[in-house]
This record gives C-alpha cells, structure tokens and sequence, in this order.
C-alpha cells in the first residue's frame, strides 16, 4: 500500500513559475498547497496547478482553522513579512508545526543590507488603479481582514497574553523567525543571521538553487567563429530600482544594442520573470538581438562564452561554468554603487560601470577568462553550496525528514 503523501503549505507569489521549479524534483512527492493571495483574482497564471492547489485566507476562520484544514507537515516562506505571514508563523509554532525561510533569489549583505536604500521601488499602483483593485475584490479583502481579527484574537486566547499590533512588526524577532531556515549556501544565509537576529542553534540546511540544477555539467563546445552573448536582464526599470526608469533603460538598450553590432555580437537576453513583454520590443533591433527562455539559453550557453548582466540570482550558475566570462553591468543612474560587489571581490566579474568601457573590454575577454577561471571554484562552494545538479534532491531530503 502506498505510502500517504505528507502536505506543505507554501507561502509565496506562486505566480512566479521560476519560484515553483524550486519543487519540480518533489512534486510527486508531496501534496502542495500555495497561499499569498486574498482572492483567485489576484492570480496572473495557473501554473501552480501542475504542482498543487491554492488556498485563499478568507476562505478560513483564522490560521489555526487553515491549519487544522490544510494539515500541513511543514510551512514553507520566501520571507515573513505581512501579518499573514507573522500570525501564520506564530501559529505554526503554537501548533509544532516546522515552519522554515527558504531561499529564492540571491540574498547578498553587499546587497540588501549596504544598499538597502536603493531597494525601495519607485514604480506604485496609481490611486486609481489601487482604488480599483480594493473595490474589486472588496468582498475576499473583507474577508480576510476578517480572517486577522479572528486570528488575532484566537492568538491571544491560545498565548494567555495579549498580541499587539505592535507585534504584528517586521521588527518583531519573536514573531518573524521561522523554526529552521533552507538557504542556498553559507554565504546567503549570512544575510539571514544579520538581519535576523538569528542564534547559533537555528537549524539551517545549505541545498544550493534547485532552479538551475539544469545547468549543471553544460560543456562548451563551440566550434565556429560566431559571436555570442547572453545578457541577464534584471527588470530594474520595472520595479524602479538603483535610479531605473523607461526612458533611461531605453536609451540603455540603443545603446548596448549599437555596441553588441560593432563588435560582431549575437544578443540573446534572458528577461527577468517580473518584466512585461511590452519592453521586449526595444530589443528586437537588426536582428541583433533575440529574447530568450531558460530552456533556449541551456540550448545557446554550450556555444556562449561572454555572459554579461545586472547582478542576478542567474548569474550565480553562470559565473561559476568553467568556460564563462561574466561582466557585469554596473551603469546604474543612482550613482556608481557596485551592485554586483560580492562577484567582483571573488574574481569571477569584471565591472563595467560605463558602456563605453565596453570599447576596451570586448577585444581581451579571453585574458578576462584566464583571471576568472582559478577563483571558480571558490566561489561556487561559498555561493552555491553545491552546483551538481542534485539542489532539487536535497530540498526533497529536507521536506521528508
């Protein structure tokens, strides 16, 4: 008789399909239930189906009644923030049941925390266009803001003390921290202690990116004497981050665009998840460019040796293949910030804070290879933990235990 499949209830925008790779090794492994979300209509795509269902909070009396419904093994959060997230993860603990932060993308102290400025998105729902949403969906947002005052006071009740909104804070150790943390390596879980106030008896378990196990063990192989790049696209404009708008990532693809035709270059860029077709059009210029999907950069990377982007979690895979070149691209209009810092204290990128500083790149790539080659290794044990394409068996082993 086979053997009853255990449940785990995600708490992430499972409407990022590159976040729901993270379970491609598992998913017959386990009953996934996604929840973020107050309403279907706040879904932009199903692919989550092929992986489990969803669950919306006002459907339930309060998180102890998600709980007791959903009979989760384990939670599992990408971060702990609203106050869903601090009552569900306080519930978990009243409950015993393992609620953990699992990596997604990169987290880096030279990024999150040093320019932690920089990381406020100036781009926002117009008033119209969020007076919209809330009249929409006024009856789920009724519902679970109904579903908070019920916890809230279920909380109190099971704590025999009083659960402010104060401690509803982000600020809130006590209430944020998870039981145990999945991290990609020790150096993202570095970011974790910092921020977290986390003690040295948290249980974490290093699995490196289940997202890009795909990539491991590629080979170069080309052969004639077409030129290639990939740009990994980070979608800062669309976020409005480090100074980013339209108009100044416009005139930054003419002009990246210009140099990648001086040079002889083949553009494939990789969009970033977050980023809307509609800006996909400025690259289609002369041939020259062509976007790309991750199952055609596995196909183009065997014959691509010069990988050049924003800093990125992609590039961490990218930079650690033997036979890549990494540039990274530190143009931001908010000033000269050295966004990808952690790579280029490695040696395994060259910044390029200036497109014109292209001109004198491109014709030594092949002494930038010979620079970055030694310091690979390195760099993949203290980023990646392990790139050897078993992250997704790993992140199985942690769930089942």
């Amino acid at each position: 008789m086979a053997q009853e499949k255990a449940n785990i209830l995600i708490v992430y925008n499972y409407n990022r399909h590159d976040f729901l790779t993270y379970f491609e090794a598992c998913k017959n492994d386990f009953n996934f239930f996604f929840a973020e979300f107050v309403s279907p209509q706040e879904e932009t795509n199903q692919h989550y189906l092929s992986y489990g269902k969803a669950v919306y909070w006002g459907d339930y009396r309060d998180v102890f009644d998600l709980l007791d419904k959903v009979k989760p093994t384990k939670v599992l959060f990408h971060y702990i923030a609203s106050k869903f997230h601090i009552l569900l993860n306080t519930a978990c603990k009243i409950a015993g049941i393992r609620s953990y932060i699992i990596d997604h993308g990169i987290r880096d102290i030279n990024i999150n925390v040093r320019l932690q400025q920089y990381l406020t998105p100036a781009h926002k729902d117009s008033s119209l266009r969020r007076n919209m949403k809330k009249l929409i969906q006024f009856l789920p947002r009724a519902k679970a803001r109904l579903f908070l005052i019920k916890s809230i006071k279920k909380l109190q009740k099971q704590c025999n003390s009083s659960i402010s909104a104060k401690a509803l804070q982000v600020s809130s150790f006590m209430y944020k921290n998870p039981t145990a943390y999945i991290a990609i390596s020790k150096k993202t879980f570095e970011y974790h202690q910092f921020a977290n106030n986390i003690s040295e008896e948290t249980t974490v378990d290093f699995i490196g990116i289940p997202t890009f196990d795909y990539l491991h063990g590629l080979k170069y192989k080309s052969t004639d004497q077409k030129r290639n790049m990939i740009f990994i696209d980070q979608g800062l404009a669309t976020v409005g981050i480090y100074g980013w708008n339209e108009e100044n990532y416009k005139d930054f693809q003419y002009r990246f665009i210009s140099i990648c035709q001086k040079y002889g270059y083949k553009l494939y860029i990789k969009p970033h998840p977050r980023q809307p077709t509609d800006t996909w059009q400025y690259w289609n210029h002369k041939g020259i460019a062509q976007i790309i999907s991750d199952s055609e950069l596995q196909h183009i990377l065997p014959n691509t040796q010069l990988i050049i982007g924003f800093t990125s979690t992609y590039l961490l895979p990218l930079a650690s293949l033997p036979f890549t070149t990494v540039l990274t691209l530190e143009n931001h209009p908010a000033g000269r910030l050295l966004v990808s810092k952690s790579f280029v204290d490695y040696g395994v990128a060259y910044p390029v804070y200036h497109l014109d500083e292209l001109h004198h790149v491109l014709p030594k790539i092949d002494q930038l290879h010979q620079e970055q080659l030694p310091n690979k290794k390195k760099f993949e044990e203290d980023w990646l933990y392990k790139f050897d394409g078993k992250a997704g068996q790993r992140l199985r082993s942690v769930l089942l235990n």
